[in-house]
């Protein structure tokens, strides 16, 4: 059996996620449909992590096992040609035997915020809409108490299964630009991107929906160490949409301390 890895690119908007489900449509039910059919086996494609409804992907990770002898560039010309067009392959190789994507030593997301009084219509998919100005030299300082090795429970939503809630952030990145360009409007679109050694249940989008309350002024830059410390939910701020979230890319590899 051969391991195959694939690295995928997809916009989250028509999907109720990656992990297959009973009653939505998933982008892990859509690969799979694609290669049973052209690799005439049924196989499991399992993901790096698990994208929630409506969150994009530039570099998610997945592998599966296949009898196949099929050539990795046929593979992916003919995935490419079966999937839906809002997902894609990026690259297709084989991968060691004991390769699990979920085994990734690092993780990095970008949320995207668009900001002003008019949404650039290549941005609406794209990046969450805050009319109002926001205060980013506050939203940055906040942002800083959250790296290191914290319990992030409050920042982790009800049903994510996960009983250990210590993770450690490696770095926040700010800085203009979203997730797409666009044709206008891009001055007014700036980013956070989040890398860590493992995330939680919506944990991206609730950090995110507390760094935009600190920037309305409504929650204290200062307040954020004792949001971690409290370890419950209702003391930090709202869950961001998911349209403004994508998973960035995923490591293995060994990261220097």
């Amino acid at each position: 059996m051969r391991n195959i890895k694939l690295i995928l690119q997809y916009e989250g908007a028509n999907y109720a996620g990656w992990q297959v489900q009973n009653n939505a449509a998933t982008v892990q039910e859509e690969v799979e449909k694609a290669l049973a059919t052209i690799l005439q086996e049924k196989v499991r494609a399992a993901g790096a992590g698990r994208t929630d409804a409506g969150v994009h992907a530039l570099g998610q990770v997945a592998s599966f096992k296949t009898a196949s002898a099929i050539e990795l560039e046929r593979l992916s010309q003919s995935l490419n040609g079966i999937l839906p067009p809002d997902i894609r392959v990026k690259s297709v190789s084989e991968a060691a035997d004991d390769f699990v994507p979920r085994s990734a030593r690092e993780k990095t997301y970008r949320y995207a915020i668009a900001c002003g009084k008019h949404l650039s219509p290549f941005q609406r998919r794209f990046a969450w809409h805050v009319r109002e100005p926001l205060a980013f030299d506050a939203m940055r300082a906040a942002a800083a108490r959250l790296v290191g090795e914290h319990d992030f429970s409050s920042f982790t939503a009800a049903g994510g299964g996960k009983k250990e809630h210590t993770r450690k952030v490696h770095g926040i990145e700010f800085g203009p630009g979203g997730i797409v360009s666009a044709c206008d409007g891009e001055s007014d679109v700036y980013h956070f991107d989040i890398t860590a050694n493992g995330f939680l249940y919506k944990m991206v989008r609730n950090i995110i929906g507390t760094l935009v309350e600190i920037g309305r002024g409504k929650i204290a830059a200062e307040e954020m160490p004792e949001i971690i410390k409290a370890k419950d939910r209702a003391r930090a701020g709202p869950t961001a949409p998911a349209h403004g979230l994508c998973l960035v890319s995923v490591r293995y590899d060994e990261i220097v301390e």
